[in-house]
């Protein structure tokens, strides 16, 4: 044996060596970083960068379920009892969170509610990346879900030219599109208003130059009944400022439209977009209680969106939410159209 493959053998074995040392090292930062984001979450109310740690809840049941598997498969107790009051904290808290996305508290079926298929609102929502060029993608998803409502975000000039020369939006006479947001509506129902109520300083998505968000407040008539949907697109937390925006954002629509819920219990609303938020943030949950909304999510499974091209790292940020009337039959995510995002796609019913 020569003098290089004895030192490549030592080599090998050295690297082998440093094996439990470094799933050790990746131990600790995975579900150190786990329980430790896992309480921060709590505190997203009093600094903007916990309210980040909201986020992820999945992954980090996901990363204490993990390591508790291997700890017994190993049979490492040593391990294990430094580490089972941190699992656990993980599992309990973070299981508790994601549980209600799983188990469905009242099924609800087309039968059920004597509904035909021409009955539902077939609701599709896009965040179609303004730099994104897949253009005959984002149409063929269109054209596959063939919705009644289609709720499009980054949507420019370039876009609309592009999507009507594929005849994507042919079915849709009815529209509104704010030129600085870039959040367009687009309907085959007849619509009685659509309106955009402007949110200074809101920093609305990445066109965060002027400083400016919007809402698009849709009426319309669905099944005899008045129908308030209300598309908005606000700012990506990721600074102070911008979690700031995002927060006026919020602050805005649950203000314009709480005493409208509060006048009138039977008026049916819908809040549908890129909420740039997930479930358990407390903007979020404030929007929902204040307006009294469910999570169309809710007995379905999680349907993360965001970011596309990360699956482990998927987390729930498109919504469709609604009011107590108004009951979710379906919902799923559409193919990759070469967007950060992925389709979400609702069918709803009255009750």
């Amino acid at each position: 044996m020569t003098d290089d493959s004895i030192a490549m053998i030592k080599f090998l074995r050295s690297l082998l060596s440093l094996i439990p040392f470094a799933w050790k090292v990746l131990q600790f930062c995975l579900l150190g970083v786990s329980c430790l984001f896992t309480l921060t979450g709590f505190f997203g109310d009093y600094f903007w960068f916990f309210d980040l740690t909201n986020h992820f809840k999945f992954q980090y049941f996901g990363v204490a379920l993990l390591a508790l598997m291997l700890f017994l498969i190993r049979w490492d107790t040593k391990s294990l009892s430094y580490w089972s009051l941190p699992i656990l904290l993980c599992l309990v808290i973070n299981g508790a969170l994601i549980s209600p996305y799983f188990f469905e508290e009242e099924p609800v079926s087309k039968t059920s509610l004597n509904l035909t298929q021409d009955e539902s609102l077939k609701l599709l929502h896009m965040n179609v990346l303004k730099f994104n060029h897949d253009y005959k993608a984002v149409a063929k998803e269109i054209q596959k879900y063939d919705p009644h409502i289609l709720s499009l975000q980054e949507v420019d000039k370039r876009w609309l030219k592009r999507l009507n020369e594929l005849g994507a939006l042919k079915k849709y006479p009815y529209r509104g599109v704010h030129p600085s947001t870039q959040n367009g509506l687009y309907s085959r129902i007849p619509l009685d208003s659509l309106n955009i109520e402007l949110v200074p300083d809101a920093q609305d998505g990445i066109f965060i130059e002027r400083g400016e968000g919007s809402i698009l407040v849709a009426k319309f008539y669905w099944n005899n009944e008045l129908i308030t949907l209300l598309n908005f697109h606000p700012a990506t937390p990721v600074t102070a400022g911008q979690y700031r925006g995002q927060q006026r954002h919020f602050e805005t629509l649950i203000r314009n439209y709480k005493a409208k819920n509060a006048q009138d219990s039977k008026e049916h609303l819908i809040v549908v977009g890129d909420l740039n938020t997930t479930p358990w943030s407390s903007a979020f949950q404030r929007l929902t209680q204040e307006l009294s909304l469910k999570d169309t999510r809710l007995g379905r499974g999680l349907k993360p969106t965001w970011p596309a091209i990360l699956p482990l790292a998927l987390i729930p940020i498109d919504h469709v939410l609604v009011s107590k009337n108004i009951v979710a039959l379906k919902q799923e995510t559409g193919s990759f159209v070469g967007s950060d995002h992925l389709p979400l796609y609702v069918e709803l019913a009255l009750r």
